[in-house]
């Protein structure tokens, strides 16, 4: 069976995966090739700000954003993800990795296709 991703037509925005281990300073400086994968998303879930408060005492800006993606990478919590386009590095959010089909192709595939929904902070 021939595995058929979706086209990227919706999917513009371009975002690179570093590993844990990676440094993405490292990546930027020397502009080298990412280990793990280039990979197309779409915003699922737009940009949003909120505080969050540590142990009662200090409030922290958190930068939060859901993207959908059709790539088949090792997605994992705390991977970084840097935007090509704005030039920012997210990391993915504990428990921020959904992989779910996409609701087509269910009664006649034995494989449907999957979609990749990561919760990404700043």
């Amino acid at each position: 069976m021939i595995d058929i991703d979706k086209p990227n037509r919706t999917r513009h925005d371009v975002y690179l995966l570093f590993k844990r281990k990676e440094d993405v300073t490292t990546f930027l400086s020397n502009e080298i090739t990412p280990e793990y994968g280039r990979f197309r998303a779409e915003d699922y879930i737009d940009f949003s700000t909120g505080y969050i408060e540590h142990n009662n005492t200090s409030h922290v800006n958190m930068k939060k954003l859901t993207i959908i993606t059709a790539a088949k990478l090792d997605f994992q919590d705390n991977d970084y993800v840097y935007d090509v386009k704005y030039r920012i590095t997210w990391r993915i959010a504990p428990g921020g990795v959904i992989v779910a089909d996409d609701g087509q192709m269910k009664e006649f595939s034995l494989r449907p296709r999957k979609d990749s929904i990561l919760t990404l902070i700043r």
